[in-house]
Formats: C-alpha cells, sequence, structure tokens
C-alpha cells in the first residue's frame, strides 16, 4: 500500500514538474477575426468555424502561405490540398494542451472572435517559456471536431497569416495573442466538382445559343 502511495505521489510530482516545463499560450482573439465564408454566398460572422492554432521556431514561413485565403478572396486549390500544406508541414505543430492532451481548438463566436478556455492560460506540449514563437491560426468547419477529422473530409479551411508570440511560464503573467490579421474559412469544389460545373456551364450556353438561333430562324421564316 505504501509502495502505491509513494509511486503515485512520484507520478504526481512527475506531471506537474512537465506541465510546469512547458510554455504557457493564452489562446483568445479581438473581434471580427474569423469569418465563415462557406455557408452563404458572402463572408460573415457565425459560430459556425472552429479554429487551432500551429507554432514553430520563430521566424518560420507555414508552407500553406503558397496559396491565397483572404475574407474575400479563397484559395484557388482544393481543400485537400490545403490540408496536406498545413498537416505535413514539418516546421509546425498543432498546439496540444499538455494538460489534456488534445488539440486546442476554440470556436468562434458570433461578433468573430475566439476563445479557448475561458481565457486562462494552458501549457502547449513541446514548448518552452519565454520563447518567442511563429504561430497562425487555422479554421474549418465547425462540424468537425478536429482538424484531422476536417482535413479527411475535405471540409472547409481557411488560416491567417502567421505571427509572433512569446510564451511564458505557469506562475507569469499571461500574454495576449495580438492581433490576428483576418481570415475566412472557404469550400472549393474539389477539381471532379468544377469539371462537371464547367460542363454544365457550357450545355447551357449551347442550349440558349440553340433556342436563340431557333428563334430567329422563325423570325426570318414570319418575314
Amino acid at each position: 500500500m505504501k509502495k502505491l502511495i509513494v509511486i503515485s505521489l512520484i507520478t504526481s510530482s512527475l506531471a506537474g514538474l512537465t506541465a510546469f516545463g512547458q510554455g504557457y499560450f493564452v489562446f483568445q482573439t479581438g473581434k471580427s477575426q474569423v469569418w465563415d465564408c462557406f455557408s452563404s454566398s458572402s463572408p460573415q460572422l457565425s459560430t459556425n468555424v472552429n479554429v487551432a492554432f500551429l507554432w514553430a521556431a520563430n521566424g518560420s514561413t507555414p508552407e500553406v502561405s503558397m496559396y491565397l485565403s483572404s475574407p474575400s478572396a479563397p484559395p484557388d486549390v482544393a481543400p485537400s490540398l490545403v490540408w496536406a500544406a498545413i498537416l505535413a508541414d514539418p516546421n509546425f505543430m498543432l498546439a496540444v494542451n499538455n494538460a489534456n492532451g488534445q488539440v486546442a481548438v476554440a470556436q468562434s463566436h458570433a461578433n468573430g472572435t475566439l476563445i479557448y478556455s475561458n481565457g486562462t492560460a494552458f501549457p502547449v506540449s513541446g514548448t518552452s517559456p519565454d520563447v518567442t514563437y511563429s504561430l497562425f491560426l487555422v479554421g474549418w468547419d465547425a462540424n468537425y471536431a478536429t482538424p484531422t477529422l476536417a482535413a479527411v473530409a475535405n471540409a472547409a479551411v481557411g488560416w491567417s497569416a502567421s505571427f509572433n508570440y512569446t510564451s511564458f511560464a505557469g506562475t507569469a503573467a499571461p500574454h495576449s495573442m495580438p492581433l490576428i490579421p483576418e481570415f475566412g474559412v472557404w469550400g472549393i469544389p474539389e477539381p471532379s466538382t468544377l469539371a462537371l460545373a464547367g460542363l454544365g456551364s457550357l450545355t447551357l450556353f449551347l442550349f440558349r445559343r440553340r433556342i436563340q438561333a431557333g428563334g430567329a430562324s422563325d423570325s426570318t421564316n414570319n418575314h
């Protein structure tokens, strides 16, 4: 019995030391920084977006930056390619809450804000305190709980520009995230869908031309 108590105390102490050694973050943003661009014909603020953040050594550039994303201009590639660039990036890691082992995910509020864990600080696995990191946010359809599930479903996706953030020790005063460059989450059809849409448009165009030609012919015959 004593051995079990001792082992339990040692385990708890090690867990506490592990958490203490991690860098702490506050995952919270200002208003109108996350836009839902897949639920309607125009960008809007809504509660339909889940957001996580990725971190890397200071000065790192996300591979997904090769594509364009903003509230007014969707990326011109399929979501599967965007997800691959995000999740396979060798430099950037998804922020995992070291306290529960889960990816830190915040759902957007109706005014476009993000508030994870009520704005409290949490340790991010693999980071250290008092280190400046490069971060960027990734958003997706809130019907999917995690970025991995969203990627498997080729769900709508968007991301912010990268920015700097300095972690802190758990006992230090929290560091707020800076004003994040606003971004929209877009759902782009796969290439096959685009091809079918193009074919449908061409068919409709030819059909209209045929009707117009027929109308012109009837008009000539009437004269």
